[in-house]
């Protein structure tokens, strides 16, 4: 985190819009459920979007859990952070290849966690996580180099990308700049 302090990410963003595709389908996301997504969600959208993405793009994600959070009645938030659930990516090595396969340099999602909460039984990385539970934080972070940025509000730039039929815009993140970090705001901005 210190080193992208540092360096600050800029470049073209595209937005994955799950939500859209899905309320679209008439089979919106219950979030109070956690649902774990897959990385066919992403190739569906963009397709859906006539978009692809571009090699060196930061890509965002919009499944509109943060939506869904910050408008819930106080007792379904409590009930998910009690039971430590969240909609995300499943934990696989599907999902970490479609990183890879498109060469993004950072994936942020409205999500709590980038990845589904609790982590699926099935998941690819208890044997190299197992004191992370199989998560893939680690797989992505450090194995792909793949800044995540969690908890970024997108609401507002997916209704705009939806309006204008425009999904991309001009992305910087500058995380704060502390000694040894491994997580800060990331300071993120889109122009459009």
């Amino acid at each position: 985190m210190q080193l992208w302090a540092e360096t600050p990410l800029a470049g073209r963003a595209h937005l994955i819009d799950i939500d859209g595709l899905l309320r679209g389908r008439g089979t919106p996301l219950d979030h109070t459920a956690g649902p774990a997504l897959g990385p066919d969600l992403l190739d569906a959208a963009l397709e859906a979007q006539h978009c692809r993405v571009e090699p060196g793009d930061l890509v965002l994600v919009h499944t509109g859990w943060a939506h869904w959070y910050l408008t819930a009645e106080p007792g379904a938030r409590a009930a998910v952070r009690a039971e430590r659930r969240a909609t995300g990516f499943v934990q696989s090595r599907d999902f970490a290849a479609w990183c890879w396969d498109h060469r993004i340099a950072l994936l942020a999602t409205d999500t709590f966690a980038v990845e589904v909460l609790p982590v699926v039984p099935e998941s690819d990385f208890h044997a190299s996580a197992p004191e992370d539970g199989g998560m893939m934080h680690q797989e992505l972070i450090a194995k792909l180099g793949l800044p995540l940025g969690e908890l970024w509000n997108l609401t507002a730039l997916a209704a705009d990308c939806r309006a204008t039929g425009r999904w991309t815009s001009l992305l910087t993140v500058k995380p704060l700049n502390l000694t040894g970090g491994v997580g800060s705001p990331a300071n993120a901005t889109a122009l459009r």
